[in-house]
């Protein structure tokens, strides 16, 4: 039987200036925006949210918004740093920050969570073996130790869940040195890369992730959802392909796993 497995290409173009109005994140997608403060707000009505967490768990910050939805982000970010925003009745959001003056504008908006919506994981996960070089992707920005090679996650799916259109959504990953995250700049490594991270369900691969990025969507296969029972989720760390001598862990990280319908 033939099988598709998505290949996940998210472009991030890092190392680019950000411009002086501000920038406006919706789901990993980025747009200009004329901003008088960092805010985060409901993507659909516009409206400010107000004492939603907004994290930067990479350097240890928290910060709430105030009743109109601002907040501060006195935060060094001198590389790509995930920031993360949880709020009760929103889907858990993150976005990859590039290295940007604290002095410009900042909005995130917020997506009403839907019955239907499976959380899976709000903390930032490291995988890999806490072996990496200096010039590897996001390496210094790595805050916690490796919990392994791989992440897996059980679940159950209601009864209809396979007549929906299901998708694992991973909302930031950072960490990857596969050949096409090299050739994107998005890593200083000289001589070598990485197999890709890769997504099974069910004990089925489903994709592969050979670029960091934002709000991954990977669909999943409806013949192997397992209704009204339970599933499971892993992701497997690539490893450094120029390695002989052992097996070498690529260590990545990434937040904000979860299942989203349509």
């Amino acid at each position: 039987m033939k099988r598709n497995i998505s290949i996940i290409l998210i472009f991030l173009a890092w190392g680019m200036c950000f411009p002086a109005w501000g920038l406006s994140f919706e789901a990993g997608i980025t747009k200009e925006q004329y901003l008088t403060g960092n805010r985060v707000i409901d993507k659909d009505s516009g409206q400010p949210i107000a004492g939603a967490e907004v994290l930067v768990p990479q350097k240890n910050y928290k910060v709430y918004t105030d009743k109109n939805g601002y907040f501060s982000l006195n935060a060094k970010m001198d590389s790509p740093t995930i920031v993360s925003v949880k709020k009760d009745g929103y889907r858990a959001f993150s976005t990859t920050l590039l290295p940007y003056d604290t002095n410009e504008a900042i909005s995130l908006s917020l997506v009403k969570e839907k019955l239907t919506d499976i959380t899976l994981e709000c903390e930032l996960c490291h995988l890999g073996d806490n072996t990496y070089s200096p010039s590897s992707a996001n390496s210094s920005d790595f805050k916690t130790k490796a919990a392994g090679p791989f992440y897996s996650k059980t679940f159950k799916m209601a009864a209809e869940a396979s007549a929906r259109a299901n998708y694992l959504v991973i909302g930031s990953i950072i960490g990857i040195d596969t050949l096409m995250a090299k050739k994107m700049g998005q890593n200083q490594v000289v001589s070598a890369y990485a197999s890709p991270p890769e997504v099974y369900f069910n004990g089925r691969k489903i994709a592969e992730i050979h670029l960091n990025g934002d709000n991954q969507r990977i669909k999943i296969p409806s013949d192997i959802i397992r209704n009204n029972s339970m599933n499971e989720v892993t992701i497997k760390t690539g490893h450094n392909l120029f390695q002989m001598a052992r097996l070498d862990y690529d260590d990545i990280e990434f937040m904000n796993l979860s299942i989203q319908s349509e």
